[in-house]
């Protein structure tokens, strides 16, 4: 659960520096004063003796940003075989760092139950090229852009662009009247290389 890991990534001083170097959402998620304090005092209460407020003196607003910096950057953890069923979640800082794209250059998978996060190239990639991977499952990788875009600024806080190659791809099979076909197609090679790309 999102408490468990924000007790893991609070243990140490090292690992709330990390912490506090990732992004944060938080007025997107809890936009007053008055909220963030109540989600402090129940992360509080909720960790009881194990919560760094007890153990090390960290003040409950601090505590509480702490825990959005985490939620905002956890990862599910996917199973080793088949990356389909979630086993937990996990934070990975440098998997944090990737960026959403709707045509990604690699995917994550898992190893060791999913405590070991792998970033997978899924084409080739240039040198100084951005590797980017989907927010997005599978499935919702492959809808329209308008569910896309509306699910990414949903769950991610952010405005996306869709990428040139997308936006004339399903231009192209709107107009052939084979959307549902073409897309059908384009799920199946995204499969296929991401098959290929964690083998």
């Amino acid at each position: 659960t999102t408490v468990q890991l924000v007790i893991a990534a609070t243990t140490s001083a090292d690992s709330c520096r990390t912490v506090r170097a990732l992004m944060l959402h938080a007025e997107a998620e809890y936009g007053s004063d008055s909220q963030r304090h109540a989600l402090a005092t129940e992360l509080a209460a909720r960790m009881g003796d194990r919560s760094p407020v007890a153990q090390r003196g960290i003040e409950p607003a601090e505590l509480c940003e702490l825990a959005l910096r985490v939620k905002t950057n956890q990862h599910r953890a996917m199973d080793d075989e088949s990356a389909s069923r979630c086993v937990g979640v996990g934070l990975y800082p440098a998997a944090c760092l990737l960026n959403h794209s709707c045509l990604p250059t690699a995917c994550l998978s898992w190893s060791r139950g999913g405590q070991m996060l792998h970033v997978r190239a899924l084409c080739d990639i240039a040198a100084g090229e951005e590797v980017t991977c989907s927010y997005l499952s599978e499935e919702q990788l492959y809808t329209s852009w308008e569910e896309r875009r509306a699910l990414l600024k949903a769950a991610h806080h952010f405005e996306p662009i869709e990428p040139d190659e997308r936006k004339v791809a399903e231009q192209e099979a709107r107009a052939d009247g084979g959307v549902e076909q073409r897309l059908a197609c384009e799920v199946h090679d995204a499969v296929a290389r991401t098959h290929r790309a964690v083998a």
